[in-house]
């Protein structure tokens, strides 16, 4: 399994068979991968939004790195403390765009910050990747600070989102 590590997170690229795991067992999904099992199960609405994404992996399976979650483990407490994606492959322009996302218990101590951070490296390092980008509400401050943090900048508005965008030229 492809794998980033930084100084206090493990981001796993989740294959196939545990993407699905993910989506419909979860838990067993965490506990294959190695790490201590925090829910048994994937949000009703989440499940939706990664089912589709999971379809889209399995339709373009050489390619299944920009459809699939990269789960975040803390190192220190061998959990999963949340999760990033590609919202698919990278487009004419050479973007590709990244979702994130942080379980409450570990929000606001910078582990997404560092996440962000490494998933940036690698995928400005990948063939045809030239910028990486991100949408973010406009009341979402947090997750506007990681951009920040990162070397994002705001390049488009519309009433109710912000669009970021790391330059890997």
């Amino acid at each position: 399994m492809l794998e980033l590590n930084t100084e206090r997170l493990r981001i796993a690229c989740l294959d196939l068979d545990n993407f699905r795991l993910y989506i419909y067992e979860h838990g067993n999904m965490q506990r294959r991968i190695g790490i201590q099992a925090t829910t048994e199960a994937l949000p009703d609405e989440l499940q939706k939004v990664f089912l589709s994404a999971y379809e889209q992996a399995m339709a373009d399976k050489k390619n299944y790195v920009w459809y699939t979650v990269w789960q975040i483990v803390s190192k220190i407490e061998n959990c999963a403390i949340g999760g990033v994606c590609f919202k698919g492959r990278p487009n004419i322009d050479g973007e590709v765009e990244i979702g994130y996302g942080t379980e409450p218990a570990h929000q606001n101590k910078g582990y997404m910050t560092e996440a962000v951070k490494s998933i940036i490296q690698w995928a400005i390092k990948q063939d045809g990747v030239m910028d990486v980008i991100a949408e973010t509400e406009k009341s979402n401050n947090a997750s506007h600070k990681v951009l920040e943090k990162n070397g994002m900048a705001i390049y488009k508005e519309t009433d109710i989102s912000l669009w970021w965008r790391y330059n890997g030229v």
